[in-house]
């Protein structure tokens, strides 16, 4: 009895680490309309809601964003971002994870140029 209780602890162990381990996340990114290119990112946040990162780059510091999300066609909170020093503008949002396949979109216009890009999680 006493070699079994490792054994079945150590099984138990493996089987929660096994069960929460989160979805992996889905990635596609592309070029912008004139310059720069842009990264979308969705992933599980919690057992309720995405984690949806979109990122541009090789952007002008200082250049001001609009940044607008979709999920199902289902609109996220639009954001407005200022461009960090390197060029970077990254907008966060945590909808909810609705029931089946997310077809999720993410775009962000600047003057003089614009980023979009989806994919399906």
């Amino acid at each position: 009895m006493r070699t079994r209780v490792p054994v079945i602890a150590a099984m138990c162990a493996v089987l929660v680490l096994a069960a929460s381990s989160p979805a992996s996340a889905e990635v596609t990114g592309g070029p912008c309309q004139y310059m720069g290119h842009w990264r979308l990112t969705v992933g599980a946040y919690d057992a309720t809601h995405l984690r949806v990162v979109f990122a541009i780059r090789g952007q002008d510091p200082g250049s001001i964003w609009q940044l607008f999300g979709s999920d199902n066609g289902i609109a996220f909170v639009p954001k407005t971002k200022t461009a960090d020093p390197t060029g970077v503008v990254r907008v966060r949002w945590r909808p909810l994870d609705r029931a089946g396949a997310d077809a999720v979109s993410a775009a962000g216009s600047a003057t003089g140029n614009s980023c979009s890009g989806a994919l399906s999680f």
